[in-house]
């Protein structure tokens, strides 16, 4: 079983009255309803492991976004590779921030050797360091995941000489170059 999901601050998007919380949604009675609250495993779960456990492992296991261009949309992919000798479940927990979102498509029971792909977006509306997790909850098996997103402006490629040839000049004395 298939289905499309985009996580950011305000849920999942483009799932809205599939059991998946869009923001704020008006009810079968007209009244809204509040869905903006926090993800349960955020409320009584640890996660603090990078890059591989027991049973998952992420491809790259830290996410950088250097030398952004604002107002773009930026994309990386970030693969779950299931590393244990069985089929698992995982549960993959989205961005908190506005400026980062993920897609995926869920595949239900990740066999041995099996990958889950997830895009991961980034648009930014400034020129600063952002930073943001996606955190992968892997049940009793293991301990959880996290994997950072960092990303920052840089400065464009400054292509420097190997050698500076400033000529001859006496230790301890000034030059001048007119």
């Amino acid at each position: 079983m298939s289905s499309k999901a985009l996580w950011n601050t305000r849920g999942w998007e483009g799932d809205a009255g599939k059991g998946r919380p869009a923001g704020r949604e008006t009810g079968r009675r007209g009244g809204n309803i509040d869905r903006s609250r926090r993800h349960p495993l955020l409320e009584k779960e640890t996660f603090e492991k990078l890059q591989r456990n027991d049973v998952v492992e992420t491809r790259p296991h830290i996410l950088h976004f250097g030398g952004f261009q604002i107002h773009k949309e930026h994309t990386q992919l970030l693969k779950l590779v299931n590393i244990s000798p069985s089929s698992l479940r995982v549960s993959i927990i989205g961005p908190a921030t506005q400026w980062f979102k993920i897609r995926f498509d869920k595949k239900g029971l990740l066999a041995p050797g099996m990958s889950e792909d997830i895009m991961v977006t980034f648009e930014p509306h400034e020129w600063r360091y952002y930073y943001d997790t996606i955190k992968i909850f892997c049940g009793e098996l293991s301990e959880n995941l996290i994997v950072p997103i960092h990303a920052y402006p840089s400065a464009n490629d400054v292509v420097l000489p190997r050698m500076l040839d400033f000529g001859s000049i006496a230790i301890g004395t000034r030059g001048s170059w007119n």
